[in-house]
């Protein structure tokens, strides 16, 4: 594999495709129908809830839901089946400075999550059905979720004549294409990838790695394929988690997850490598919780190689470690695969060639989205974006500190963090939610299994005391 990516420049590409429409990251239906019912069926067993638990199960169920359909009405706006009002650039009509305020909203959602996870101490979590009966609602939501993301991808691969770029995201063609590319023997970060062009360096080497192994699958499908794929993954991930905590709520969690909006949508639109992140990010918390230091380190790291957030990790990771042994096991559990990465890439790329890419990736950073450009220059953002992240990376060591031997208050801090930092770095889309939300929800029932247990009752809700 080395040899060929190194000495293969001229091969001929394996993957293709044309530039007919843009990519639709949302559509009608996402809008009108899908997200809709899903929030409605997320939320529908908890109508018995009081207090800030009720809004935190809330908030993690309609926190995308903005960025959603801004990314169908403000960025694209390309559909004629939307209502006609809606489908005009908005950003002719309205004022830049009031956009900006909308934009806020899914930001300060998140910070109320984050205060609701850490202050909620007055919560009534209530569950207006029995214990069987849960269990059954949220697979049979679970069920539907999925259901209606590949009817969609379905639908939308079935109109005569469509582009790829019309049923499956760019961010979902790109991986599979690198993917492609490294069976083939062509190396990804050489040589442009569909479907804008330019290199591969936007991902790291292990996103086109989780793609591998669905390339036998036609391109487009083997995108949702894979998105399914490590979407269950990442469940059973949760599930094992819960069960750290309480077996009881463990299945309740996981399938959950499946349920929201956001996973349905990654499906539907074939977004691998953000569910592959979320599985590699869930699956290395539970190590973590479950006392395996060297594990939880290295699949951080492969996190890291994947699309950077997850190497965060390492910091609470490192900050909240049991003793002075788990902390050192978790940091050679993080070396070991840096270490062989770096190795790989000094012997395939040249030095001036990395040097490149990294001075790439930090142009990136604070890169903006859609309005804020319009009002601060590139310059002020990406000052912004380092003072906040500089400001939120502070914050994450000192809570963790002090979440050390309290594994719901950990949770806690990792999913504040995760939630907020796209906005940190002002650089945020919905998909970003999907490892934030995974990471949540856990939180969420974590702190509902630390306390007193469920009382099963039909009449009387299903309390917990905080």
């Amino acid at each position: 594999m080395l040899f060929f990516l190194r000495y293969a420049p001229y091969a001929p590409l394996p993957f293709e495709t044309p530039l007919i429409a843009p990519p639709d990251w949302a559509s009608w239906f996402d809008a009108y129908i899908t997200f809709p019912i899903l929030i409605v069926l997320c939320l529908l067993p908890f109508r018995n809830s009081r207090g800030g638990s009720a809004l935190l199960v809330s908030t993690v169920a309609t926190i995308p839901l903005y960025l959603v359909i801004a990314s169908y009405f403000f960025y694209y706006a390309q559909t004629p089946l939307g209502l006609w009002t809606l489908v005009i650039p908005l950003t002719l009509l309205v004022p830049t400075a009031v956009l900006v305020v909308i934009l806020a909203a899914p930001l300060i959602n998140s910070l109320v999550l984050a205060r609701g996870l850490r202050l909620d101490s007055e919560a009534r979590l209530g569950l207006s059905l029995n214990r069987l009966a849960t269990g059954f609602y949220f697979f049979a939501i679970a069920s539907l979720s999925v259901g209606l993301a590949l009817l969609q991808a379905y639908l939308r691969s079935t109109i005569p004549g469509v582009a790829l770029t019309s049923w499956v995201s760019d961010v979902g063609i790109s991986v599979d294409a690198g993917a492609r590319y490294l069976v083939s023997g062509i190396n990804p970060y050489t040589h442009s990838i569909p479907p804008w062009g330019g290199t591969g360096a936007t991902y790291g080497p292990v996103t086109y790695l989780l793609a591998v192994p669905f390339t036998f699958l036609p391109a487009g499908w083997a995108a949702h394929v894979s998105a399914l794929v490590y979407a269950l993954i990442a469940s059973v991930g949760i599930w094992k988690c819960m069960q750290l905590f309480s077996a009881r709520y463990a299945a309740f969690c996981a399938a959950f997850f499946l349920a929201l909006p956001t996973t349905s949508w990654a499906i539907e639109v074939g977004m691998t490598s953000h569910l592959g992140l979320a599985a590699l990010m869930v699956w290395s918390l539970f190590f973590f919780l479950n006392g395996k230091s060297m594990l939880s380190g290295l699949i951080c790291s492969v996190g890291l190689l994947t699309l950077v957030i997850p190497g965060f990790l390492i910091i609470p990771y490192v900050t909240a470690a049991r003793n002075r042994s788990s902390r050192i096991r978790t940091i050679v559990g993080f070396l070991i695969p840096i270490v062989l990465t770096l190795g790989v890439l000094l012997i395939v790329f040249p030095a001036r060639f990395l040097f490149s890419e990294a001075e790439t990736a930090y142009a990136n950073f604070g890169g903006g989205w859609l309005t804020p450009d319009l009002i601060f220059s590139p310059a002020v953002i990406k000052a912004i974006s380092i003072i906040a992240t500089g400001w939120l990376i502070f914050w994450l060591i000192y809570a963790s500190s002090r979440a050390r031997n309290d594994s719901p208050r950990f949770l806690a801090v990792v999913a504040t963090f995760l939630l907020v930092i796209p906005f940190a770095a002002a650089n945020y889309f919905a998909f970003f939610y999907v490892w934030g939300s995974a990471v949540a929800l856990m939180a969420i029932f974590s702190l509902v299994a630390n306390q007193q247990p469920l009382t099963e009752s039909v009449r009387k809700p299903l309390e917990v005391s905080c």
